[in-house]
């Protein structure tokens, strides 16, 4: 049985994904937003942890930069009134306004007249606040309608979103900040940033294993990932 989930939002994506073998490569089940709720999502893990207590159960999430999407990551991380015992390891995977901004994409702009949850709303960065609540264009009927941005999973390219999904935790306990990354033609996964952490990993043989902090307390570092993470 897999300890790990990867939620997808947009069921379009899973033949891409299933193509990429992701799921042979990280020994991970799939499920989508259609026909599958994030509240179906967490009861499965809930239910598999209770079954089996020792597992440690992952759910990793690929969603839509906008606020619906951003609410699918809240409602499978926090514990609610109806799962107040409700607890899992979650790994935001994106699409987030951040990646999209550093892929050098442009939004789609639109209206809407749904109210952001008010638990979301106060977890968001100016960049998202900025997209998501956007301005109100006054009465459409009898709601408030607002102009908003958002950037959808489907318009990302096939080797885009398989780089969403191909992503790993990378990382000592400190501060970590990526910078790029590239894929070559054997799924080999090249990634470069800098780091305040002391105990960054590292493997045997590498250039450079020891922490230095050389410029103002970073490091820099290139690790390359084979293609199972």
């Amino acid at each position: 049985m897999f300890n790990k989930l990867l939620y997808v939002e947009k069921k379009g994506q899973f033949p891409l994904l299933k193509a990429a073998s992701i799921m042979e490569r990280y020994d991970m089940g799939i499920v989508t937003g259609e026909g599958f709720s994030t509240v179906a999502a967490r009861t499965l893990v809930q239910t598999a942890q209770t079954a089996q207590k020792d597992e440690k159960y992952q759910i990793f999430v690929l969603h839509d930069a906008d606020y619906p999407g951003y609410n699918i990551v809240r409602t499978l991380r926090d514990a609610t009134k109806r799962m107040p015992e409700h607890s899992v390891e979650l790994h935001d995977l994106g699409l987030t306004v951040e990646q999209v901004i550093d892929m050098g994409k442009d939004p789609e702009e639109y209206e809407r007249s749904s109210s952001i949850p008010s638990g979301l709303a106060s977890l968001l960065s100016p960049d998202e606040e900025e997209w998501f609540v956007g301005e109100c264009l006054g009465k459409r009927g009898k709601k408030d309608t607002y102009t908003s941005k958002r950037f959808e999973l489907d318009d990302l390219t096939a080797p885009e979103t398989i780089a969403l999904a191909y992503s790993t935790l990378l990382g000592g306990e400190d501060a970590d900040f990526g910078s790029g990354i590239a894929v070559d033609g054997r799924g080999m996964a090249y990634v470069t940033g800098f780091t305040t952490a002391p105990d960054f990993p590292t493997t045997r043989g590498a250039f450079d294993t020891t922490f230095s902090g050389g410029f103002r307390g970073t490091d820099a570092f290139v690790t390359k990932l084979l293609p199972t993470g």
